[in-house]
């Protein structure tokens, strides 16, 4: 079980290196897609270690149950690291409140007024830049002139409005 731990946490630093790594060098589309498909590379990396590692400790044959073990222990470990990892980057990448302190922290000494901010975090354009990203990710369809949810969209919203309903949080955002 060590083994799995010790393959899955080394997979998942390079799940990490890349992600970096090629988000960095490379202009990238459809960010979800990529994340996933690297993570998913980084699984099956963390699959072909541990067998590796099992390997050289003895003979293949012999040792599967620890081959699956380490295997297992090794993904798992990932998974939870991949669903502690996305909200910090999407924390990072699409929240307002990040973008506006960077915004203040570039501007000459570190000051900004509140028309300026207004002018460039208008409300319509952030809608537009959201409604955008809902339909690429297939929670919404353009309507002509309107939006409608897709199925996807409903069972989402339908999730979420039992969890603001449970914690009497109102429908505002």
């Amino acid at each position: 079980m060590l083994t799995g731990v010790a393959v899955g946490l080394t997979c998942f630093a390079a799940f990490i290196v890349a992600h970096f790594v090629l988000f960095h060098f490379r202009e990238v589309r459809d960010r979800a897609v990529v994340v996933l498909a690297i993570f998913v590379a980084a699984m099956g990396a963390c699959f072909v270690f541990s067998a590796l590692v099992v390997r050289h400790g003895g003979d293949l044959a012999a040792s599967r149950g620890p081959l699956l073990v380490a295997s297992l222990s090794g993904v798992l470990l990932m998974c939870a690291l991949l669903i502690l990892y996305m909200p910090f980057y999407y924390t990072i990448a699409t929240s307002l409140s990040v973008r506006t302190l960077i915004t203040v922290q570039r501007s000459p000494n570190r000051e900004i007024s509140l028309a300026v901010l207004k002018a460039k975090y208008v409300a319509v354009d952030l809608v537009r830049r959201r409604l955008e990203a809902m339909v690429q990710s297939d929670l919404l369809v353009s309507d002509g002139g309107g939006f409608r949810l897709t199925r996807k969209g409903r069972l989402i919203a339908r999730v979420f409005r039992l969890i603001k309903i449970g914690w009497k949080l109102g429908p505002g955002g």
